[in-house]
């Protein structure tokens, strides 16, 4: 108890003149000066990725090629055949036998009964249900 008190750290002292803005601001600044001197050097032909332009190559472009474009018409005739009604007084030739090993076509179409539609499967039974 009678030793003497521990004196308190002090901070380290902070570089003089370095604050954040200071450290921002000269990024920026590089960032920027690095940036317009790159796009300098692409304006004026010598980025080395792109190559220069030569102007001889540029005026010497491929012809065009011809293209062929090829359509598809495709025309479907219907014919439709109605049969001649008893009653229109018409002199009319009755329509041609069919041959006997044609199928049979009738002139008014087959309705059937739609059959009713399957009960609904019962509801699932688990152990907690």
């Amino acid at each position: 108890m009678t030793d003497p008190r521990p004196t308190p750290r002090r901070r380290p002292a902070r570089a003089a003149g370095r604050s954040a803005l200071a450290v921002y601001a000269t990024c920026a600044a590089l960032f920027l000066l690095v940036t317009g001197f790159l796009g300098v050097r692409v304006a004026q032909g010598q980025d080395p990725s792109l190559g220069a332009a030569n102007p001889a190559q540029v005026a010497q472009a491929q012809p065009a090629r011809r293209v062929l474009v090829r359509k598809v018409v495709v025309t479907r005739h219907v014919t439709v055949i109605r049969a001649a009604s008893a009653g229109s007084g018409s002199a009319t030739a009755a329509p041609a036998p069919a041959p006997a090993n044609a199928p049979v076509r009738s002139s008014t179409p087959v309705v059937t009964a739609a059959s009713a539609p399957a009960p609904a499967p019962a509801p699932v039974r688990t152990a907690t249900s």
